[in-house]
């Protein structure tokens, strides 16, 4: 055959192949384009305000696009399209989806180094899988074991800021409650006692904020999305150094909780056991999934430290963040305090004993509270997805490959639902006033077949927290609302810190 008939052949078949890949790109393009937006900019897209802000400015920013192009707008990254949707009836299309499940890309920068493929990132047969074997370790009877624990931990919080209490000056409570949920997850979740409230320092959790600040630094930065260039960048180095910190962490629970199994052979459960409740009731997370590792199920080593390090993130993290605020939040409001300590008035009277699950079943106004709390200061402002198959919304087509980003924060503003949003009162949440409520229009942990798994082990360890802290101090929040400087990093976290002043009662 003619050498140069091949060529031409083969340049023809490129040609049509270049020609058809740009049609669908500018089909792409137009059909996202449709939907409001700021205007984007080659190769970076709609980033070019928040490239230039401070740190403390891209959160109000991104309320100003809500503000101006929302309920349902699109941005640009890098070539990368996200629709954001922040109305309940739009949200629905996409939580109740038993199609679009995948995350967002946006997860596939640090956070995928980090948790693998765990249940906060992973997709497909695997996550469906691990979902389905991992639910039943947040069985309320297991949830009722842990209650003594996290009352014993937060008694040593409260014993801790003994000495910072009554000074009349602003403390930041944040390391104070952060130490806590990762002493409490590291107990009920891995067996392990870490007792870093004692020790006052943990390179596990700077790492952790370290991590996030980075993947944060990448989203706003279009070349530090290229893996190659950010690898010989000082962000690069620093990513490296935080994520074996976080590796080596786990790594060491889940070796020392080996060791401790072998030596005191504690028993193998089998997950269907039908006396589910009270034999299991003390049974770690981790010791379930080495269970099935024991038995050559479908846990592998790197699943094991996957989940780990999803649990161990989702455990502390989101907690600290959400009891920070809430504790906050009833510091700004004093009416709503003195309701809460009466609350625990009725029930504990002036003993010390610490709660238990019975008691805190019994706390109506601080599961009000604490919904409020979150409705105002979502520990979540949203969630990613990425489309795989076409949907409609609004009018608008959303196509395959563009994402998704389901608007927890704007969902939680609808004036329909909540009328006054900026305003905090606990009292939307009665029976009465939430019979017209949207069921997508608060969904703090988010919905669907990818809500938090974990969500009925965060409000407990939480009310406890809450509990314990109201019992034993009046609070005072001397940051206003307007001033408390937020931003996401997957989860929201107030980058001053959260200040209290603090009174003994």
């Amino acid at each position: 055959m003619d050498i140069s008939l091949v060529i031409y052949v083969l340049t023809a078949i490129l040609i049509i192949y270049a020609i058809d890949k740009f049609l669908k790109w500018r089909r792409f393009v137009n059909t996202v384009n449709r939907l409001p937006g700021p205007k984007a900019y080659p190769i970076i897209g709609t980033l070019w305000d928040t490239m230039r802000a401070n740190r403390d400015e891209i959160f109000d920013i991104m309320k100003k696009r809500s503000a101006t192009y929302g309920p349902i707008y699109r941005l640009w990254f890098m070539g990368f399209a996200q629709i954001n949707l922040e109305r309940p009836e739009y949200v629905e299309k996409v939580l109740k989806s038993t199609s679009n499940i995948k995350k967002g890309p946006f997860y596939d920068l640090e956070f995928r180094k980090w948790l693998g493929d765990g249940l906060v990132t992973g997709t497909g047969e695997k996550w469906h899988t691990h979902r389905k074997f991992l639910t039943p370790t947040f069985h309320f009877s297991i949830l009722e074991g842990f209650c003594d624990v996290f009352a014993e931990k937060c008694q040593i919080l409260v014993e801790k800021l003994r000495d910072v209490a009554d000074t009349g000056k602003p403390v930041d409570i944040f390391d104070y409650l952060n130490f806590c949920a990762l002493d409490i997850i590291c107990e009920t979740a891995m067996g392990i006692q870490m007792n870093t409230q004692e020790t006052g320092k943990c390179d596990y959790t700077e790492a952790v904020k370290e991590i996030c600040t980075i993947n944060t630094k990448r989203l706003l930065t279009p070349l530090l999305t290229n893996e190659w260039i950010f690898s010989l960048t000082n962000l690069g180095t620093r990513s490296r150094k935080a994520l074996k910190t976080l590796h080596d962490f786990t790594d060491k629970i889940i070796q020392e909780r080996k060791a401790l199994r072998k030596r005191l052979s504690i028993p193998k459960i089998d997950v269907n056991d039908d006396d589910f409740g009270m034999k299991r009731k003390r049974k770690a997370f981790l010791d379930l999934v080495l269970d099935e590792t024991d038995k050559g199920q479908f846990f592998t080593d790197k699943d094991i430290r996957e989940e780990v390090d999803t649990f161990m993130f989702g455990g502390h993290d989101t907690t600290t963040v959400s009891a920070a605020f809430a504790l906050y939040l009833i510091g700004l409001h004093p009416e709503v305090q003195e309701k809460l300590y009466q609350e625990q008035l009725d029930i504990f009277g002036d003993s010390k004993e610490l709660p238990t699950y019975k008691n805190l079943s019994e706390m109506k106004y601080m599961d009000m509270v604490m919904k409020e709390c979150l409705r105002v200061l979502p520990t979540v402002a949203n969630v990613g997805r990425t489309v795989t198959e076409e949907f409609e919304v609004a009018g608008y087509k959303i196509p395959v490959g563009a994402g998704v980003s389901i608007g927890i924060y704007g969902c939680s503003r609808d004036e329909r639902y909540f009328p006054d949003p900026e305003k905090f009162d606990p009292d939307r949440f009665l029976p009465e006033n939430k019979k017209n409520l949207h069921p997508y229009a608060f969904i703090p942990f988010s919905a669907g077949l990818r809500n938090c798994i974990g969500q009925k082990f965060a409000q407990l360890e939480e009310k406890v927290m809450l509990s314990t802290m109201i019992r034993n101090y009046k609070i005072k929040s001397p940051v206003p609302l307007k001033d408390m400087k937020v931003i996401q990093e997957i989860v929201a976290r107030p980058i001053y810190g959260v200040q209290l002043i603090l009174e003994t009662r």
